[in-house]
């Protein structure tokens, strides 16, 4: 049975996912109190190895993820004086240095928690909470973002999230400083007229930035 779904499947999954389904089938089978034969028969293997193989003889494009270096090689691409724009670069540099999904930080067709105002927090280098349109010459040290629900969160309990680095920090206030100061209960980040931010417009902004940069197999 297993074999036949693995043949099934060849078409409508990578390899890597069958064997992560192969994985659960065989963790839940040891786990309601049954033998584990599944990862030991050698038939469902061959099975496995040969999908592998063919699925290994395509072409496939290395991607590469969005990182610090290459925010920075498309920095000089944003218009300082463009609300939009900055609201994109502190979403940007909030999601990779955060480690964030972008369900996380930005709104989707079906997105039911959203990130607003609220849950961002700046600290000094001794832990006390920064006004951040009050900081007087200080500089946070580092900044606290609350994220409610997260694929990382099973619990729902919520989850704190600290982000350190000096250009998401200063690009974050940046953003702050330009944003309508009246759209305290909306979503965090917000575009020129005052929508929420999704999760289709942040890629697709990122995405023209990379090409005009000229950056090859970025993903976003």
């Amino acid at each position: 049975t297993m074999c036949l779904w693995m043949a099934d499947s060849a078409d409508k999954l990578r390899f890597s996912s069958i064997r992560n389904y192969l994985h659960g089938i065989a963790t839940t089978q040891v786990e309601m109190g049954y033998p584990e034969p599944l990862l030991q028969h050698p038939l469902i293997w061959r099975t496995f190895k040969g999908i592998k193989r063919m699925q290994g003889q395509q072409v496939v494009r290395k991607r590469l993820p969005i990182t610090v270096n290459i925010l920075t090689q498309i920095g000089h691409l944003f218009d300082t004086g463009n609300e939009l724009h900055l609201c994109m670069r502190a979403a940007m540099w909030l999601g990779t240095c955060g480690l964030l999904r972008s369900a996380e930080f930005a709104v989707k067709q079906h997105t039911r928690h959203t990130l607003k105002l609220q849950h961002l927090t700046f600290h000094d280098d001794q832990s006390h909470e920064l006004d951040p349109l009050n900081l007087h010459g200080q500089v946070p040290a580092y900044m606290t973002l609350r994220v409610e629900v997260s694929k990382t969160d099973p619990f729902r309990k919520g989850t704190d999230v600290v982000i350190s680095n000096a250009r998401a920090i200063e690009y974050m206030l940046a953003y702050l400083q330009h944003r309508n100061q009246s759209l305290a209960r909306m979503p965090l980040f917000v575009g020129q007229d005052g929508q929420p931010l999704t999760a289709g417009a942040l890629v697709k902004f990122t995405q023209d930035l990379i090409h005009r940069a000229h950056i090859p197999n970025a993903h976003v």
